[in-house]
Formats: C-alpha cells, structure tokens, sequence
C-alpha cells in the first residue's frame, strides 16, 4: 500500500489509520494500492476533475485497491472502550454505557457518514464504472476500541465500523463488494490528479507493483508464436526442379531452431517423402509456373498434416508426465519435512496432538499449549493505541509473542503473552505504568492474526490483565475464557495469568 499524506490529519485517530496503513507495507501480496490521507471534501459537483473547492473539513483517508475503493472518516469517542455496539442507524453503547450522538443523528457516526458519503460521489463521478462502481465506507473509531460489534445484517453492506488496525484494515478491504477486474495505472492517476493535484504521486512501476493494471497504451499487442516461425518457412528456398526421388527434406538451421522453441514436431525421418508436384510459391506469394514436377520441402500445412498423430500423442503424455513429477516432488518433500527438519524448524501450530508441537508447559499448576509465536524487532507495528506510538520512539530492541491455551476447572482459556526488551530498565518501567492505565492500548495476540486458534479467536473483552518487568524487559499478559465473557477480577483467570508472567515462550 503507497501512502500519499497530504500533511492535514483531521483527528487524532488518523494517526491510527496511518499507522495500520503503514504496517501493511508496500507491494500487492496481500492487497495493493494506494491511499491518500488528509485530502480536501469536495463542494457540489464539479464539471471537470480537480477543480473542486475545498471546504474546511477533510476525509481521514481513501484507499485506492485494485478493485474496489474505501472512503474512511473517523469517529472520535469521548474515552477508550473495551467493547463497542456500534449500529448504524441506532443507539451506541462502550462497554455498556450510552455513547452521545453530539448532533442530529442517533450516534456519533452521522457526521462522518456524510463527509464519507460527498467523497464517494466524487470517486463515483471519476470512477470507469460510474455509479455501479464497488465504493466503500470505513468509519475508523478511536483513540482505542478492542472490539467493535456490528450488527450481522449490516456486514453484508459497504459499511464497516472498525477499530484501525493492520488486521482490521484488511479485513474490512477483502470483505467489501470488489470490481472483477482491476484498475488501470491510468485510471489511478486520473484519482490522484484530480484529488491530490500538488501531490507526488507514484509512477506507472510503482502502481504495477501494487497490483494495477497497465494501461491500454502502454500494453503492446501479443505477437502470435507462429508468426516467427512462418516468416522463416517462406524464406527457405526450394531445392532445384530436377525430379529427385526419395530425396530428405531441405531444412535450414533456423527453422529447426524455430521448431524446438515453439514445439511444432519435425518430419518423420524413417519414412522417404514422394516426389511433390505441388507448383512452387515465391515469398512475396505470387503464383510461377513450374517446368516440371520437383521435389520440395513440405510446407506447413504438409508438416502439421505429418505431425498430426504425433502432437496428439504428445498431448496425451504431457499431463501423465507433469502429475508424476509433482508427485515425486511432493514425496520429497515431505520426506526433507519429516528426516531433515532438526531442530531449526519452525514449530507447527496445526493441533495439540501434531507431534512437532512443543509439548505442554506446567507452570504453578498451571498446563499451557502453545498455539503461535513469533518475534520481531517491528515491536510498534504489532501494538495499538497509545502503546503503539510510545514504542516509535522507545528504541524497543525486541517483541516475542505467544500464544496458550489452558484448561481450568474444565474450562478452556486463552493467554496471550508479549515480551518487549529495551536498551535500559528505566524505559521498560515508564512502559509497564502507561500499559497499566485503562484504555492505553496493548499488543495484538499474534494467533488471532494468524488464525491459529484452535476454534473462533478469543475477544479477550474483560480479561484479566496483569505486567511485570524484569531488569531492561516488559511482560504482558492477558487471560480470558474461550466459552464465556470474562471479568477481570475472576480468580481462575487471576491465576493462569499470573502464571504466565513466568512462562517460558517457545
């Protein structure tokens, strides 16, 4: 994703939003495009692209996919919430309590609705499609959320209420109504133009890179393989018209190289050719009479009649031949899995009965089952909230992540685990009381990214919460039931979590 900022961040949950953007990186493995952040609404409806007016408000961000565009406007709630019912068109409630409109509309999303809602006519307006063009809505909700709840008939719309984060930037991309096929790099450019005229706007590599189509200019028209290969035909000259019985074929080195490289079969060599009476053909195609009957070299229509069988034979082995190689292959790779992996392979998170999972770790009474790991030195790109942007600047050394499940009194529960090492002590000290404040942000749990839970990802709304330090590192810890909501004064969440605080990470 190619980011564009304008310089004008309208709240401070753009901040947010740029950073999930940014977490995603550049390039269209995942999804591709580009986005321009801080841009000015348009007024009315301009007759030519670019020459809007702007008002004094701005749109938070559009998002330029591949296939579908994402207008996003942000919704700032008076505090941090742990849990957001977030309807449309009703009533919003954080962590239970009501969530004042602040206007005319029943929640505080209508405002952001309606600047959403200008900027989509105008994408509209420039868009190929016209109005049947798949434009989206994000409204982003902040300074932090950690889980937003939206009606399930309104999932299948073009909206979605959100907390901005890498993962639920995506999420929200894939799931929205996308165009079958993509977007041209001249198309972008026509958006970037006349939305963010003073701008540097990427060039045509850069937008190919992210997934784009190459326009119709500057893609050249396919040149056919037999085209080659009949130019060098026409050019190979008959032999002399003297009758000459059984006599091989006359073939030049460049059409046996033009044979091999576009697969057409070569005559067969056992078998003497009868003396051809066809009348020779100039290169420039016109007719000449010959003086007699004379042997030549079979055109190409006499050659594909004499490889006719064998291209069909070919075709019939092909596919038996690729299957067999792919099967082997397959073999041997799952035999280098299983004799060659040592101890340098990664662990598998695929269930508890995989046999190259780490076994379970008794800790205070206490049985975890990893489910994911991972370490990084991007510690701040798997944060949120005020965490995120304190660990920019924070000179964060190393993130290890984990995740567990346990069981207590029969109960599932699951326990994700950060680790966060710094230069000094003092810095993992002033980070262990901001991440004790409520509604200070956290680290995302690195198996509900990757979707390695064993059944649905744990919200983890109430869970118990505990952190320590130990000289220059910080551990968090959360804990929370798999099967029912969570408190955060729960004994038997009290407990696991606590007993994660000296769990060994795999």
């Amino acid at each position: 994703m190619r980011l564009i900022r304008l310089g004008h961040q309208p709240t401070g949950v753009t901040a947010d939003i740029r950073a999930a953007l940014t977490a995603i990186g550049r390039g269209g493995t995942v999804v591709g495009g580009a986005a321009v952040l801080g841009g000015p609404i348009p007024e009315g409806q301009p007759a030519q692209p670019g020459i809007a007016p702007a008002i004094d408000r701005a749109i938070d961000a559009v998002i330029f996919t591949p296939r579908a565009v994402l207008v996003v406007g942000a919704v700032t709630l008076p505090e941090p919430a742990l849990h957001l019912e977030a309807p449309l068109n009703g009533q919003w409630r954080a962590d239970g309590w009501r969530v004042e409109s602040g206007g005319a509309g029943p929640n505080p999303a209508g405002e952001a609705l309606e600047r959403c809602g200008r900027f989509a006519a105008r994408i509209r307006e420039l868009h190929p499609m016209g109005e049947e063009a798949p434009v989206g809505t994000v409204i982003a909700v902040g300074p932090y959320v950690g889980h937003v709840e939206q009606p399930a008939t309104e999932l299948t719309g073009s909206i979605r209420v959100l907390h901005p984060t890498a993962t639920s930037m995506l999420s929200a991309t894939v799931s929205m109504p996308r165009q079958q096929d993509p977007l041209t790099t001249g198309e972008v450019r026509a958006f970037l133009a006349a939305l963010a005229p003073d701008a540097t706007h990427p060039g045509d590599e850069a937008l190919l890179a992210e997934g784009f189509a190459p326009s119709a200019a500057s893609s050249p028209e396919p040149t056919p393989a037999d085209s080659y290969l009949g130019t060098v035909e026409s050019t190979v000259p008959a032999p002399a018209p003297t009758p000459v019985a059984n006599t091989a074929p006359v073939e030049s080195t460049a059409v046996g190289t033009a044979q091999q490289q576009f697969g057409n079969p070569a005559p067969p060599p056992a078998s003497p050719a009868p003396p051809s009476t066809v009348t020779p053909t100039s290169a420039t195609g016109t007719d000449q009479a010959a003086p007699a009957a004379v042997t030549t070299s079979p055109t190409p229509p006499e050659r594909n009649q004499a490889g006719y069988g064998q291209r069909r034979h070919t075709k019939r082995w092909l596919p038996a031949v690729a299957l067999t190689v792919l099967g082997f292959l397959l073999i041997g790779v799952a035999v280098t899995a299983m004799v060659g992996g040592g101890g340098s392979a990664a662990p598998s998170h695929t269930g508890e009965t995989d046999p190259s999972r780490p076994p379970a770790t008794q800790v205070a009474g206490v049985s975890f089952v990893p489910r994911a790991t991972e370490a990084t030195s991007s510690c701040a790109q798997a944060a949120f909230g005020d965490l995120a942007a304190e660990l920019e600047t924070s000179d964060c050394r190393k993130l290890h992540r984990a995740s567990f499940t346990a069981r207590v009194d029969g109960k599932p529960t699951a326990t994700t685990v950060a680790v966060l090492s710094f230069p000094k002590r003092e810095t993992a000290e002033t980070l262990r009381k901001l991440a004790k404040r409520p509604g200070t942000g956290g680290i995302h749990d690195v198996a509900s990214e990757r979707d390695q839970w064993p059944g649905p990802a744990p919200r983890f709304a109430g869970a118990a919460y505990v952190t320590d330090t130990h000289k220059s590192t910080l551990r968090l810890v959360r804990t929370g039931w798999i099967e029912e909501p969570s408190r955060r004064d729960d004994p038997a969440l009290k407990r696991v979590a606590e007993a994660a605080l000296q769990l060994p990470l795999p």
